[in-house]
């Protein structure tokens, strides 16, 4: 069949406008530089770039929470299970050096006198434990006078030169800004004759007392929860950092002010857990109160775990604090829920809080940014699944 004239005129001039096409391109090559030409002809994706960017992005992520459910059922499960921030308790020593004078020379006589003074402050003069003023004697004639806020603190004569002296300065006349005044005694009848001093390295010796020996957490308990509760325990793992010589301290738990452990701890660390009386725990907010008498401790992996009466889906709490937060509401980071998951189908419903969201894949991985759902402080996530399955992890990253 042969085309109209019409049709064939038109085919012409495409052909015509892809070959006009064609040699501009070509000629758009030929006359960029050898450097750009070689650039366009040559453009790939280095897929090392895209490993490291991959691996930057995932080595960027904080884990807020990682949890094993397991195989969850059409039926309802019976555990709760509450995360807890990490505590910090301490009552420590930390000293601080301040050197006042690389030397100077002191010197009275009949008719001349030569004295040092300088002004010091301390800001967290409450901590302050203890100051020690001291210095290198390198000559040493007449009685030293040392001065703190025009108190006598030291007056003597130091017949050993190339000593350290160390005088321990009274704390109750210590105040947040104090000056300190070196003299020394007159020759007296030894009128023609000079007193004088030579010290070197004078400096101050601070030390204070970092003091947080209690820390309060909380947890909500729902009110299907507090009602169908038969058991809870709380775990957590401790850690000691330094217990200063001592043998042991002190260490108290309190739930909602009720005494519910007291007992002496050395400097040593593990995993430890104890039952809550269910009578010490209310529908709503609950405080779990730490303390320590000495050292320094961490208090990590701290879990309430309830166990209900009635079966419940498997639930856990998350935290957030207020810089996390302000790093999601801020488009900072995003909260993003990860699953590792075994099965040929895996369906379920998510709740977030006061929200939910559809799981229904037959892929090994989800995730799902769920931002939007986030609060601050305490957040819930409850798995309600249509059908068995296993979830291998269950993770929340700040990414």
């Amino acid at each position: 069949m042969q085309l109209s004239k019409k049709a064939q005129d038109s085919a012409k001039g495409a052909a015509v406008l892809i070959l006009l096409i064609a040699i501009f391109t070509v000629l758009y090559l030929l006359l960029l530089p050898p450097a750009e030409r070689e650039a366009v002809l040559n453009q790939t994706v280095d897929e090392g770039d895209i490993d490291d960017a991959a691996s930057e992005e995932s080595s960027s992520a904080k884990t807020i929470m990682i949890e094993n459910p397991g195989t969850v059922y059409k039926t309802e499960e019976s555990k709760v299970i509450h995360d807890i921030n990490s505590v910090n308790l301490f009552i420590k020593e930390q000293p601080v050096t301040t050197l006042l004078y690389d030397s100077f020379i002191i010197s009275k006589s009949l008719f001349s006198e030569i004295f040092q003074d300088q002004t010091f402050t301390l800001e967290d003069i409450n901590n302050l434990k203890n100051i020690v003023l001291y210095f290198t004697v390198k000559d040493a004639d007449g009685k030293l006078e040392i001065r703190l806020n025009n108190n006598v603190v030291f007056l003597d004569e130091i017949p050993e030169v190339g000593i350290v002296k160390l005088i321990d300065l009274p704390i109750n006349q210590i105040k947040e800004e104090n000056k300190i005044k070196f003299s020394v005694s007159s020759p007296g009848i030894k009128f023609w004759s000079t007193n004088a001093y030579k010290l070197e390295d004078v400096g101050l010796k601070k030390t204070f007392e970092e003091v947080n020996p209690k820390e309060e957490r909380t947890f909500t308990l729902s009110s299907e929860e507090k009602q169908y509760i038969e058991t809870a325990r709380l775990s957590y793992s401790l850690y000691c950092n330094s217990l200063e010589g001592e043998e042991y301290t002190e260490f108290k738990i309190f739930v909602n002010q009720k005494s519910m452990l007291s007992k002496t701890i050395h400097c040593i660390g593990g995993a430890e857990s104890i039952e809550i009386p269910i009578e010490y725990m209310y529908e709503g907010k609950n405080t779990l109160l730490f303390m320590i008498e000495k050292g320094d401790f961490l208090i990590s992996k701290i879990k309430v775990e309830s166990q209900t009466k009635k079966e419940t889906y498997p639930t856990y709490h998350f935290n957030l604090d207020s810089d996390e937060y302000e790093d999601i509401t801020g488009d900072k980071k995003d909260l993003m829920l990860r699953l590792d998951l075994i099965g040929d189908s895996k369906k379920a419903r998510i709740q977030i809080n006061s929200k939910y969201i559809n799981l229904d894949t037959t892929e090994d991985e989800y995730s799902k940014d769920i931002s939007s759902f986030a609060e601050e402080g305490d957040n819930l996530i409850k798995l309600i699944p249509s059908e068995t399955f296993t979830i291998e992890a269950l993770k929340i990253n700040l990414e």
